[in-house]
């Protein structure tokens, strides 16, 4: 069983644009696509099958996007996302998308071929299987059964291979936190510290960064945002207007949650930089 990891799986990915699955997963597959080329790409094909979810939104849910950037080696969280395919086609990047049956093994399938300046070309297919995580399952024609390599310079967090984690079940982490012992803080870095192979310093700081997002993002969504593709207008504001009114049911620890979550969502849809944790 693959070691999830809290950064890469739990409480991530931080990243632009309206999908975690389809925005967050297509930048990371852009740019695995740069790696596996190794030179700039001048051409690039996805073929995305009829049955799956990618034919019918891979624009309105930002994957064309988050493809274009991951491409040309744009960062998820870079301002300029949006207009990555016009910058993708400045650098004389052409990218193409086919749709066309092929019996997809999973729904969020991305067939793919990319060509480099010399002439040279790749062909692979990868998964968005949720949450910004992705998968290679094929390069050059041959199935991959082991992609941790190729994933994981794409992720946060480098998972190690054979790691002895400090709990693998329920019954090891209630062990952990008998009275006396460790905080579920204190695992929690340990955990994430041998699971990736960086220091709880390093954990400690990830976690703050995150946490800086998050709070970033309710209190832009809550001051206000626009963004000329969007379906909803701004109303998180609304909600605390109408909890002081006693308008709603009187708990002001829910109405906080709902309107904060609503200004993330508002964020979000403006392409601001949220926490996905996991799906945006």
């Amino acid at each position: 069983m693959a070691i999830v990891s809290i950064f890469n799986n739990v409480i991530g990915p931080i990243m632009r644009g309206p999908s975690s699955s389809h925005t967050a997963a297509s930048v990371r597959i852009g740019r695995l696509a740069r790696v596996l080329l190794d030179e700039e790409p001048v051409h690039a094909v996805f073929t995305f099958d009829p049955g799956g979810s990618l034919a019918t939104t891979y624009r309105g849910q930002g994957s064309a996007m988050g493809l274009a950037g991951g491409l040309i080696g744009m960062d998820i969280m870079d301002s300029q996302l949006v207009n990555s395919e016009k910058e993708a086609a400045r650098r004389g990047l052409v990218i193409e998308y086919i749709i066309e049956s092929y019996n997809a093994v999973h729904p969020n399938t991305y067939r793919s071929v990319v060509t480099g300046k010399s002439g040279r070309s790749v062909s692979f297919t990868a998964l968005s299987t949720g949450g910004g995580i992705v998968r290679l399952i094929e390069l050059n024609g041959k199935h991959i059964e082991d992609d941790l390599d190729y994933i994981n310079p794409l992720m946060p967090v480098s998972i190690k291979r054979n790691t002895k984690l400090p709990f693998e079940d329920i019954n090891g982490l209630a062990s952990l936190i008998s009275p006396g012992k460790l905080s579920l803080s204190d695992i929690a870095k340990r955990y994430e510290s041998i699971a990736g192979g960086i220091s709880e310093n390093d954990v400690t700081r990830m976690s703050l960064l995150h946490h800086k997002i998050m709070k970033d993002a309710i209190e832009n969504g809550l001051s206000g945002t626009d963004f000329s593709d969007r379906i909803l207008h701004r109303q998180s504001h609304l909600i605390g207007e109408a909890s002081k009114k006693g308008k709603l049911i009187p708990s002001d620890l829910t109405n906080e949650i709902i309107a904060s979550i609503t200004a993330i969502m508002e964020t979000k849809s403006s392409m601001g930089v949220i926490v996905a944790a996991p799906t945006a």
